[in-house]
């Protein structure tokens, strides 16, 4: 590391004064002088097992008693319970769960005893 010295910074030594915000130039750091920083490192933590948080079963007020339930069971009472209240966002998000599902076949329907007239 090269010293820097008053003439290589082109001052003379009567026109630099040391003093607030005005360091030394042999000991100021320079661009080329940063020294490592070697901090504390942050802690890592362990990635979350993301697919136990989600099989684990909640703790669900229904009825007045608490029950565990299954992540997905309790989102689906939530949607039908906005369904029951007729918002128009929650039957088409709960109709493409049974569409996905395959609730909505004709052979479903059939199977579980609901009368289906195909108007053709």
């Amino acid at each position: 590391m090269p010293d820097r010295t008053k003439a290589e910074h082109g001052l003379e030594a009567t026109t630099y004064k040391v003093g607030y915000k005005k360091p030394p130039l042999e000991t100021r750091f320079g661009a080329e002088r940063q020294p490592e920083r070697v901090g504390r490192r942050a802690a890592t933590r362990p990635a979350p097992d993301i697919a136990a948080l989600l099989d684990e079963p909640l703790q669900v007020k229904s009825k007045g008693k608490k029950t565990k339930m299954h992540l997905h069971e309790a989102t689906l009472h939530g949607l039908f319970k906005r369904v029951l209240k007729g918002e128009i966002g929650a039957i088409k998000k709960f109709l493409q769960y049974c569409r996905g599902a395959g609730l909505l076949e004709p052979s479903a329907l059939a199977a579980a005893g609901v009368v289906v007239d195909t108007l053709a």
